[in-house]
């Protein structure tokens, strides 16, 4: 019999501060997967909330430069992506 898959939403406010943000979404993260959820969703503004195009375009990085998108690779057999 297929075993179910456990999803887990993350929800949270995020700000322009990325590290506050990270850590935010790193223990939500963590507390989901300890529930048992394999799949893990954040919100599409889980690094950076920045809403003035100028600073956002300063904060943006190369996708191989992006500590939000180490963040979600950092847990073995768990799916963490930002929807």
């Amino acid at each position: 019999m297929p075993r179910p898959l456990r999803i887990a939403m993350v929800q949270m406010t995020s700000s322009d501060d990325v590290e506050d943000n990270l850590a935010t979404a790193s223990a939500m993260i963590r507390q989901a997967a300890a529930d048992g959820a394999q799949l893990i969703a954040t919100p599409e503004m889980t690094s950076c909330l920045v809403r003035q195009r100028d600073r956002a375009l300063a904060t943006a990085r190369p996708e191989a430069e992006d500590r939000a998108l180490r963040l979600f690779g950092r847990w073995p057999g768990i799916a963490a992506s930002p929807l």
